[in-house]
């Protein structure tokens, strides 16, 4: 197992905060001072990060100085925080972000990774089973792929540390590791166990589906958990329902599945055509997994 890093970060300044942001200083002077990560809790503080500590962390702890003494190079706290600054050398910044904006700035810092890699969506409440499913058939084609979903979290074959639901920098972090790692794809279970809302904010989804009891598929439902979660939609986005050659190949894979056990198979199966693999070579593939369980 591995804990997601911070390798392979750019820079942003507290200038381009104030500028872009609303972030206010005490002092001009500390424009220059670049942040190299984005931690929402002391945990994961390290050389260089921007700390934003919560309400609770504010009421409880000394976290300036336990920021600072784990490498911290600002802290971000609201503008109604009393802050004695005698107290601190490192820069204090006041305002907020929302997690849309800490989604933009995690995503600079990380090379936005979605961009190099396929993103497989699923939307629903307690998709988990879907997920791991799909990345297994994805695996099986021959691609590295990553999984994010609230039960297990993998870059290829290393377990991930995750702390769930996600926050919008948690998934670029993991986005990050994934990519660096070799993944052609990542699969992501969308659904409140595994994401906070906003979590997907500067990350596009390429193909989707949306898992319901009645398995029905909707834009209005894709639509509305994209704005939930921050996604970016496009109009090329390639969205996958079950359909009579799914349903085939899943009968084929696994003949004596109860049809809950189906249902789910069959849509993965569909996304992964909606990704533009061919059904000869899904069957071929399914095969062989056969043959080898």
């Amino acid at each position: 197992m591995s804990y997601a890093n911070d390798s392979g970060s750019s820079n942003i300044t507290i200038q381009l905060l104030r500028e872009q942001y609303g972030i206010e200083t005490l002092h001009h002077d500390y424009g220059p001072v670049t942040i190299t990560s984005i931690a929402l809790s002391l945990d994961d503080v390290t050389q260089g990060s921007l700390y934003i500590p919560s309400k609770q962390a504010i009421s409880e702890d000394p976290y300036f100085m336990q920021a600072q003494s784990r490498g911290a190079y600002a802290v971000l706290v609201d503008r109604q925080t009393v802050v004695d600054s005698a107290q601190i050398s490192i820069p204090v910044l006041f305002g907020s972000l929302s997690a849309q904006e800490l989604g933009t700035l995690a995503a600079t810092l990380y090379h936005y990774p979605a961009q190099a890699i396929a993103i497989f969506a699923i939307i629903g409440q307690h998709t988990e089973r879907y997920a791991s499913q799909l990345a297994y058939i994805l695996h099986i084609l021959g691609n590295p792929v990553g999984l994010i979903s609230s039960t297990m979290t993998k870059s290829l074959d290393t377990d991930l540390y995750t702390h769930m639901p996600l926050s919008s920098v948690a998934m670029q972090k993991l986005l990050s590791v994934i990519v660096e790692d070799g993944a052609a794809a990542a699969v992501i279970g969308v659904d409140q166990q595994t994401l906070q809302q906003g979590a997907l904010s500067c990350i596009g989804v390429d193909i989707c589906a949306l898992i319901r009891d009645e398995d029905h598929i909707g834009h209005a439902g894709i639509n509305e958990a994209a704005a939930y979660y921050g996604a970016v939609i496009g109009e090329k986005i390639a969205i996958a329902t079950r359909t009579a050659d799914s349903d085939e190949l899943a009968e084929l894979f696994k003949p004596h599945a109860d049809p809950d056990e189906l249902a789910v198979l069959s849509t993965c199966l569909a996304m992964v055509m909606a990704a533009g693999v061919r059904k000869n070579n899904i069957r071929s593939a399914l095969k062989v997994a056969k043959e080898m369980d």
